[in-house]
């Protein structure tokens, strides 16, 4: 259940959240952080993007909380799950990315090591 919830987060952040009778600022600023996030600098990626997770799903934890402590209409609930949504989203998009950039990379090394090995044996000739 936490790698699906990890998995995703993107579409129209601020549509939702904007329409939202909570406030998400906070969790909003962390997708559009996430979103951000540039797959080429690989450790800077790495580095900032599970910590960025944590942060976010820790401040929908703390919006979900609020809901159930203060018994509030199925409104919250319904806000919260839009949230949740697209924080699953927003991940998986990121995530996605990254996973392009680093299988391009590798294409690219491949393709790269194809034609050294290819020169090598047109020299042998």
């Amino acid at each position: 259940m936490a790698f699906l919830f990890y998995l995703y987060l993107s579409l129209s952040y601020s549509q939702i959240l904007s329409t939202s009778s909570l406030k998400f600022e906070s969790i909003e600023k962390a997708l559009e952080e996430l979103e951000e996030l540039d797959p080429k600098k690989t450790e800077s990626f790495e580095q900032k993007l599970f910590p960025l997770i944590n942060r976010i799903n820790n401040e929908v934890q703390i919006k979900e909380d609020s809901c159930k402590e203060n018994n509030k209409n199925q409104n919250c609930f319904r806000d919260i799950l839009k949230l949740k949504k697209q924080v699953i989203e927003g991940i998986y998009l990121s995530k996605k990315k990254y996973t392009l950039y680093l299988h391009q990379k590798q294409l690219s090394d491949l393709e790269k090591a194809k034609d050294e090995y290819i020169k090598k044996l047109e020299a042998q000739f």
